[in-house]
């Protein structure tokens, strides 16, 4: 019998460059998650993402996802301007999130989605996903490991 983990179940609202180029082949790889469904306004864009990478529940219309969907977390990358009504409503939800940058288009936003993901207990991670590919997990995990030495300064 095994003992494994469960996978967490996740989503990508939005199908586009960045979220085809980054978010999904990451969460599509990840040993600890499956990528169970993808959504997008765009018909066209969301049927050449799912296509490519096997998904089959696709939605044109996020909240209807929501709703059929059992969700441990999301990727939200669709335009700047939704990014706080798309991710309100996963919050609300009850779901982890990656979020693209920008997080909003005001302060006022930000600190409301601050609020809400910590009064449920929440995570809103700002995107930037290269901290998650094998090659900045390798190095992450060489200088845990005290391999290297003393780290005495680090520039990006």
């Amino acid at each position: 019998m095994s003992t494994q983990e469960p996978k967490a179940q996740v989503a990508a609202v939005g199908t586009g460059w960045w979220a085809t180029t980054a978010h999904i082949p990451t969460m599509h790889h990840h040993q600890r998650a499956d990528l169970v469904a993808l959504a997008d306004l765009r018909p066209e864009v969301l049927d050449l993402a799912a296509n490519h990478f096997g998904i089959t529940n696709t939605y044109t219309d996020f909240d209807e996802m929501l709703s059929k969907e059992r969700l441990d977390g999301v990727t939200v990358a669709v335009w700047h301007a939704a990014h706080y009504e798309v991710a309100k409503t996963c919050l609300e939800q009850g779901l982890h999130m990656v979020l693209e940058k920008p997080m909003v288009l005001n302060a006022k936003h930000a600190k409301e989605l601050v609020d809400l993901a910590e009064s449920k207990n929440l995570e809103i991670i700002m995107s930037y996903p290269w901290n998650f590919m094998p090659q900045s997990v390798r190095v992450r995990e060489l200088i845990n490991s005290g391999e290297l030495g003393s780290i005495h300064y680090i520039s990006n």
